[in-house]
């Protein structure tokens, strides 16, 4: 029998906070243990992994030192994997990157359609990127069926998405208010609010993937 305390909401916030500290921490030592380049897609997916299983209750009693052996081990897993699944935003970004250069030396019309055309690119990518490591982690797709589901979740259910990017915006505005938090909990912090609304988002989902 759980005791009571441990069902505390401080203790529950208190918990989460620790972990989610931890989560950081790990994230950012394992993406510089794999240069950057190479370490942010298997940090980033080990990452997700281990917030699945904390907002799916996968595991009751995730403990601190649970976290860490799964952590390591998923990213050692996924590394390959998810370096090559990561290359295809790595070219996204660097086309996205490319026309943002070539957008000040046009002139008149052509460059009012590549402004609307890169701030609409932009926005896609942007919600590609917020829902695409929830859907890697939850299903086991190929790259193909893994994009379309990606692309669909933002749409399929715009309340959800909506609360989501607010949610986001104001995080942000938090870490932007108090920059040391950043170093606490700027990554796993946002990766949490993320995998939280892909939850609810996958219920709908998840039927069509059976």
């Amino acid at each position: 029998m759980k005791m009571r305390w441990l069902s505390n909401p401080l203790y529950l916030a208190a918990d989460l906070f620790t972990k989610l500290v931890l989560l950081n921490f790990l994230w950012a030592v394992f993406t510089l243990l794999g240069l950057i380049v190479f370490g942010l897609a298997p940090a980033t997916v080990a990452l997700f992994t281990q917030l699945r299983r904390m907002t799916w209750k996968q595991d009751e009693s995730v403990q601190l030192y649970g976290l860490m052996s799964s952590f390591y081990r998923t990213w050692k897993a996924e590394f390959v994997r998810a370096n090559l699944f990561a290359t295809g935003f790595y070219s996204l970004l660097l086309i996205w990157g490319i026309n943002l250069m070539i957008m000040p030396v046009t002139e008149g019309g052509m460059q009012l359609a590549m402004m609307v055309s890169n701030s609409l690119f932009g926005a896609v990518l942007l919600l590609l990127l917020l829902f695409w490591f929830p859907v890697y982690v939850h299903f086991d797709l190929k790259w193909s069926d893994a994009l379309k589901v990606t692309a669909m979740i933002p749409f399929r259910n715009l309340w959800t998405t909506a609360l989501t990017v607010t949610a986001v915006a104001g995080f942000l505005t938090v870490l932007y208010l108090f920059p040391p938090l950043i170093s606490f909990v700027g990554i796993s912090g946002l990766a949490w609010l993320v995998m939280i609304a892909s939850k609810k988002s996958f219920l709908h989902v998840q039927p069509v993937q059976s």
